[in-house]
């Protein structure tokens, strides 16, 4: 998907969270017409970097629309305060609380949250806990458990040469309190604990959430995992709308193009959802 000039103001700014300032962005409508905001769930550690591409697009397309985003550093990642060694998940549950009460405050009457890949659990977290709720939830490619996140995010270290510990080894050392750098990430037992006990729940949730996967081959459908989570948690899967897109991973990737139709469709669910 080829850039075009923003048609939206995009603005850098500290947002003061419970623990220390959080780098922020918004793109907000060069026309504001109505009164409608999404916060960003960002995903973990290396992929939101590599996702950073998309969610402007994101940011820029709602933006055209009349809705304004927000996008949150989370504490201990990218250019926000601490050190990714300070993190917990309930500090970062704080943030975006924090951000949800800052559009409530601009005067926004309707929130939409939406969680990348871990960044899926912690916005069903946060719709739970938060007192201010969210109209609407999106999901892109959500990790179901954090198991399976912290499983994916060890391997990192299993595959550098330098590695000479096992996987359980590795498991180990954090069960027993001790840090371990993995890619350059100074992973603490702490985070390791919160995110590895952490799932997908969606069965306390009423409110509408478009679920968006993007399968390595579009002829896979919605994976099978997904499809026995939303089958299980079925009095709440008649909320669920899933959508199968043809586009990179980009999570996984530097650089990678996206498919308009993800943006296109994303907007469209967001805004037809929050309207009702």
């Amino acid at each position: 998907m080829s850039s075009k000039p923003p048609q939206c103001e995009i603005t850098p700014f500290y947002l003061q969270g419970s623990a220390g300032k959080l780098f922020s962005i918004t793109y907000t409508p060069l026309e504001h017409t109505i009164n409608q905001a999404v916060i960003i769930c960002p995903p973990f550690a290396e992929e939101l970097n590599r996702s950073r591409r998309a969610i402007s697009l994101l940011g820029q397309a709602l933006a055209s629309k009349g809705v304004t985003m927000l996008v949150i550093d989370l504490y201990g990642t990218g250019d926000s305060e601490g050190d990714f060694s300070d993190a917990c998940w309930s500090i970062w549950l704080d943030d975006i609380e924090c951000g949800a009460k800052w559009l409530k405050d601009k005067g926004y009457d309707h929130l939409s949250i939406l969680g990348i890949r871990l960044g899926a659990i912690l916005a069903t977290d946060s719709h739970q806990r938060s007192p201010h709720s969210f109209d609407q939830i999106t999901f892109w490619q959500p990790v179901l458990s954090g198991k399976t996140m912290m499983s994916q995010f060890l391997r990192i270290h299993l595959a550098s040469e330098l590695s000479t510990h096992s996987n359980g080894e590795i498991k180990e050392q954090l069960d027993s309190g001790s840090n371990v750098e993995i890619a350059g990430y100074p992973l603490t037992a702490k985070l390791y604990k919160d995110i590895n006990q952490s799932r997908l729940n969606l069965n306390p949730i009423e409110r509408s959430i478009s679920w968006f996967e993007i399968p390595a081959d579009i002829g896979m459908g919605l994976a099978r995992p997904s499809q026995k989570l939303i089958k299980e948690q079925s009095n709440r899967s008649k909320n669920i709308t899933t959508h199968i897109m043809d586009t990179p991973q980009f999570w996984s990737l530097f650089d990678a193009d996206v498919e308009a139709e993800l943006i296109t469709e994303t907007c469209d669910a967001i805004i037809r959802q929050i309207s009702h």
